[in-house]
């Protein structure tokens, strides 16, 4: 009897697949992970770039935040600027004589007024002289005249030689003439009023313009105070208009005079 055993090897005989899954994990690539990883990969850069964009916005936001808002420098810069930009905007004031720059107000214009000498009311006095001009004085120019605000009104005593002008039958007829708004045809009926004066002029007869003289515009009235020994006195009140650059006795006034006398008149 034999002591040898047979020995059969369990295995033999036996086909073993081959272990796909372990080859794929220990030396293939898994597709699925790959593609994974490269999507998670692909959305952290995109987030990436959106906060680095984001950051970008904000910031020059920040900085032109800062710029609009005023520093201690700044506002003492636009401060200092403030009193050159006023000055610039102001027109130089004109020296003495000299014209005033273009585009300044013009003054105000100063109100007409003729230069009558005053007097008192006497008959048949002439005209008293002008009186002599300021040393330094200046004849204002035309066009200042033209632009008046209106004319000034006179006082009695310079209405007393106005009047005394007009009735001073030996001076110029025209500067008589001149006196009244009727001219030379209103100068006519002045003569038979200064004759009938001088006809009643012995028995104390007199004339003086008085207060209260109104202006009203280029109108101007005041009383004339006419007197007559052992009679009285009586006021009549005169006109003056103004024309052209100076007090005119008007038309309707040498009537009231002409009519205290009795005098017709066709003015």
């Amino acid at each position: 009897m034999s002591n040898d055993v047979n020995y059969q090897d369990p295995y033999v005989g036996e086909h073993h697949e081959p272990d796909t899954g372990s080859s794929r994990r220990s030396g293939g690539i898994s597709i699925p992970t790959v593609l994974a990883s490269a999507g998670v990969a692909a959305i952290i850069s995109a987030i990436v770039v959106t906060i680095g964009v984001v950051g970008i916005v904000v910031s020059e936001r920040n900085d032109s935040a800062n710029a609009a808002q005023p520093t201690v420098v700044n506002l003492g810069s636009a401060q200092s600027a403030l009193p050159q930009q006023a000055v610039a905007g102001q027109q130089p004031a004109a020296a003495p004589g000299q014209p005033a720059p273009a585009g300044a107000p013009a003054p105000a214009a100063a109100p007409a007024a003729e230069n009558v000498p005053e007097s008192g009311g006497t008959v048949g006095a002439g005209p008293a002289p002008a009186p002599a001009p300021a040393p330094g004085a200046t004849t204002a120019p035309p066009q200042q005249t033209a632009a008046a605000a209106g004319p000034t009104a006179l006082t009695p005593g310079q209405l007393n030689t106005k009047v005394n002008t007009v009735m001073n039958s030996r001076g110029s007829r025209a500067a008589r003439a001149s006196e009244l708004e009727g001219g030379e045809r209103a100068l006519r009926q002045i003569d038979a009023v200064a004759a009938a004066i001088t006809t009643y002029g012995n028995v104390g007869l007199s004339y003086q313009m008085v207060n209260p003289v109104q202006l009203n515009g280029t109108t101007m009235t005041a009383p004339l105070q006419i007197s007559i020994v052992g009679r009285g006195s009586q006021n009549r009140a005169l006109t003056w208009v103004w024309t052209g650059d100076k007090w005119k006795l008007s038309n309707k006034s040498v009537c009231t005079i002409a009519g205290f006398l009795l005098l017709p008149c066709s003015l």
